[in-house]
């Protein structure tokens, strides 16, 4: 199972391996916070004096195709569509602009409730979402693609992702050419995959021509 994810905010620490891209990506902004009252993160407040603590700028990592990512997100594993939506909205009321779902999590409906109930506008906000290993294979991920954009009711993803390589079904490669697809109809932004090795990035460049803006991989600090 994936493992990244809670309904608490995490930390999502971004970057192009040298396989991919060659290079890290660059940081564009720096984050701050801004406390309203009180003294501010890892203070303590007087009984009595409630602590708001904003974020107010967001730091991005610029990708290989030239789009840029925030490096804060929210991920949402485990969640049920209410709590995911409720989860979603406080965020982004909070300042995330990025929030990490996936068709396996079940709560892609959820997600994008919060999103809409945020009232923030659309393109100020990064989606994440992924195909799981059930749909892969070229015309199945194209199918689940049009199913997760529903879900979400969205006309676009952010980012989408090979959940996992699944190597005993080789249908990996067939399931990045649908997703080279869905870019080039602007159903996704960015695309990219989850849990590669060496040998599964080196195999869909050299057969597509196309490498990921990331591999996204669990790490444990």
């Amino acid at each position: 199972r994936d493992r990244r994810h809670g309904v608490s905010p995490d930390v999502q620490t971004c970057r192009e391996t040298g396989i991919v891209a060659g290079a890290f990506p660059k940081r564009l902004e720096s984050p701050s916070w801004h406390p309203t009252k009180g003294q501010g993160p890892g203070h303590p407040v007087r009984p009595g004096h409630e602590t708001d603590i904003r974020m107010t700028t967001q730091t991005y990592l610029e990708l290989n195709d030239g789009r840029r990512i925030p490096q804060v997100g929210l991920g949402v594993f485990k969640a049920e569509d209410d709590a995911a939506a409720t989860a979603v909205r406080t965020a982004i009321e909070t300042g995330y602009r990025h929030v990490d779902t996936a068709a396996i999590y079940g709560n892609e409906t959820g997600v994008g409730k919060g999103l809409r109930d945020s009232g923030i506008a659309r393109e100020e906000i990064f989606i994440t979402t992924k195909v799981w290993n059930e749909a892969q294979g070229f015309d199945a991920t194209l199918k689940a693609a049009e199913e997760s954009l529903s879900r979400l009711q969205l006309d676009y993803v952010d980012l989408y992702l090979i959940h996992w390589p699944a190597p005993s079904r080789d249908l990996y490669v067939d399931t990045w050419r649908a997703l080279i697809r869905l870019r080039e109809e602007g159903k996704v932004k960015s695309i990219g995959v989850s849990n590669f090795t060496a040998e599964h990035l080196d195999r869909i460049i050299a057969e597509t021509g196309v490498a990921p803006v990331l591999n996204l991989s669990l790490i444990h600090i």
